[in-house]
């Protein structure tokens, strides 16, 4: 940015970093040349304020990639203290490092329902349409350079007044690439409430295999008789 001015020095400022919705201010200090004039100023008209009435979070790529937390928009916008997150009971559903995994969470700001929430994809609305648009759709993670979730100051082009978030891609480029990313949780993240009492009185944590015959109804070739799915439940069994 150039600021020239006759009778002033000419002022450059460069590398300026202007994030997706985001307001940057640039103070230029002009220093007098040959000329000099005096300004003098008795009276400064009132002026309404309405950049910092818009409270917007930034999650760059540093941050997606070094925190530990899921990949989800909701997993996101827990790192945010002013929104809360609830599951489809009401519920409080805050996570620790992504312990929700895909789970579908909602996410509110000030009390609204999920539905009064706005998912966009570089300023273009991609917001879900179940649930009166309360469950929004899974997106690619790696796709995003970076995340803004704006919690008030919606303007009127918005759906609605709930959170907003806005999905910045990447930039693509004529190098073919690819990653591979793998989640682990240690067991220490998580309480699963299964103290030593509830295992003196019987309460037993087991697996097994459910297999449901499927029959052949047709003439084509059918790979595997059997369907077979890994179940695990845990059922009090008081020892007496």
């Amino acid at each position: 940015m150039t600021f020239s001015l006759s009778g002033f020095s000419t002022f450059r400022q460069e590398r300026v970093a202007l994030p997706a919705a985001f307001t940057a201010t640039v103070n230029a200090e002009m220093k007098v040349g040959n000329r000099q004039e005096t300004v003098t100023i008795t009276d400064a008209p009132p002026v309404v304020d309405v950049r910092n009435a818009v409270r917007i979070t930034r999650l760059d790529r540093d941050i997606l990639d070094t925190v530990p937390t899921g990949q989800n928009i909701w997993e996101m916008a827990d790192l945010i203290p002013a929104i809360n997150m609830f599951n489809a009971a009401g519920q409080n559903a805050g996570t620790v490092g992504g312990s929700g995994g895909a789970t579908q969470t909602y996410m509110s700001v000030r009390g609204m329902t999920a539905a009064q929430n706005v998912v966009l994809v570089d300023g273009m609305s991609v917001s879900g349409l179940e649930a009166n648009g309360s469950v929004q759709a899974y997106f690619n993670p790696d796709l995003n350079q970076e995340v803004t979730c704006q919690t008030s100051g919606s303007t009127a082009d918005r759906s609605g007044g709930g959170v907003t978030v806005n999905m910045i891609p990447r930039e693509s480029g004529n190098r073919a690439s690819g990653n591979f990313r793998m989640n682990d949780r240690r067991g220490q993240w998580l309480g699963d409430n299964f103290t030593p009492r509830l295992k003196a009185m019987g309460m037993q944590y087991f697996g097994s295999l459910a297999r449901v015959p499927m029959p052949r109804r047709s003439n084509s070739p059918c790979r595997g008789s059997r369907i077979r799915r890994p179940r695990g439940t845990r059922s009090p069994a008081i020892l007496k």
